[in-house]
């Protein structure tokens, strides 16, 4: 993903200047309707806040923004359109919640975090290279099946991914990949945190109309 260093960047971007005194904030939620773009750098190397919600009037997420911040969990609502390139680098992020409406993830988006697992919803088109380069702590992922070419580059960049769930756009599972042996795969303390796993997708699917 580009910079963003032209005109338009400087009048659709949130940027560090217009956090003002916010940046010692635990917990902040990101939406000025008047900004489209969340900037590059815009909580790099921030120590303070730990939990974000960025609205989704923000289409784009700029490049390192929570990069090497303490921000442990994200929710990125609808709207939501591109992350950028290494936008969670050396983070200490544990969970994120993406949306149905991101497109494309940039390189590096997640690199060195503290992921232990993450659903990336079908929608999305197309990721940028090392996605989860040095995430050792990652162990599941569920993503769909035009991501399916990234598998064996995620499982050489995070040593201990062992399960890829394969799910469409209603998050149902169609197809999984074991990535480690099947000993270590049926390891009790793995089957629960993949039981747990499944039940978080189910808890995605679109709720049924009543009749």
């Amino acid at each position: 993903m580009d910079n963003y260093k032209d005109f338009d960047y400087f009048i659709h971007a949130y940027r560090s200047c217009d956090l003002a005194n916010k940046e010692n904030y635990k917990e902040y939620r990101f939406d000025k309707r008047c900004y489209s773009i969340l900037g590059n750098y815009l909580l790099l190397n921030n120590v303070h806040m730990e939990k974000v919600e960025v609205a989704g009037n923000f289409k784009i997420i700029g490049d390192f923004a929570f990069a090497k911040s303490c921000v442990i969990n994200a929710k990125f609502e609808e709207g939501v359109e591109i992350l950028g390139n290494n936008a969670f680098d050396g983070s200490y992020l544990e969970k994120i919640s993406l949306p149905q409406s991101l497109k494309y993830i940039g390189a590096k988006a997640f690199k060195d975090t503290l992921l232990t697992d993450i659903v990336l919803p079908s929608n999305i088109e197309d990721v940028g290279e090392n996605l989860f380069k040095g995430t050792a702590s990652l162990e599941i992922v569920a993503c769909g099946e035009n991501l399916k070419k990234y598998i064996p580059e995620w499982k050489e960049n995070a040593l201990n991914l062992t399960k890829v769930l394969i799910i469409d756009k209603d998050f149902n599972i169609i197809d999984e990949y074991t990535l480690r042996s099947k000993l270590f795969a049926n390891d009790r303390v793995f089957l629960k945190k993949e039981k747990k796993f499944k039940e978080k997708l189910n808890s995605l699917k679109p709720q049924e109309r009543a009749l």
